[in-house]
Formats: C-alpha cells, structure tokens, sequence
C-alpha cells in the first residue's frame, strides 16, 4: 500500500499542530498565504529566533507510506516571534476551514 500526506505544521513550545491536505499543491498554496500574510513578521535570520526562543515555526512536509516503512521529507520552514501565536493559529484556521 502506497499513499502520501501532505501536512502543514505549526511548532510552539514543544506543541505541535498539524493541517492535512489532498494534494501538494494545495498544501504549498496554503503555506504560502500563510507566509505572505505574516510576511513582515517573519525572521529573516533564524539565528535571531533561535537565540531569543521564544518563536513559532511553520513548515510542510511530504509523507510517503509504504507497506515496510514511511519516509518524510520536510520541505521549507518558516519562523515567526511566539508573541504572535494567537493570530497565526487564528489565520490558520480561519483559511484552512474555508478550504
């Protein structure tokens, strides 16, 4: 049995929260509105994050199920202040029922 996911994460605190889509291409077109939404608050330089840490991380990923074994492959990432946790998970959701 073959068969993929595609999911969109959001990690904070050590809590993960996760979206699941049909295809890729929908999964990748909702984490890009997601980044261009947030895009001014975004780190640019993820040193910065990492030494405050206090900070929120999307990212997407690719599952691939096989009857041995799945493979991940963890596609980009992205990292915002934690001070913005509430609206990111509030935009999040809003777009992701609309789906």
């Amino acid at each position: 049995m073959n068969r993929s996911i595609y999911e969109f994460e959001l990690n904070y605190n050590s809590k993960t929260s996760s979206w699941y889509f049909t295809t890729a291409q929908e999964r990748d077109d909702f984490y890009s509105l997601v980044k261009e939404r947030f895009s001014a608050e975004e780190y640019k330089n993820k040193a910065e994050a990492f030494n405050k840490g206090n900070f929120i991380q999307i990212s997407i990923s690719n599952i691939r199920q096989d009857s041995l074994d799945s493979i991940a492959d963890i596609v980009p990432y992205a990292l915002y202040d934690g001070e913005l946790i509430d609206d990111l998970t509030n935009f999040i959701e809003t777009e992701y029922n609309k789906l």
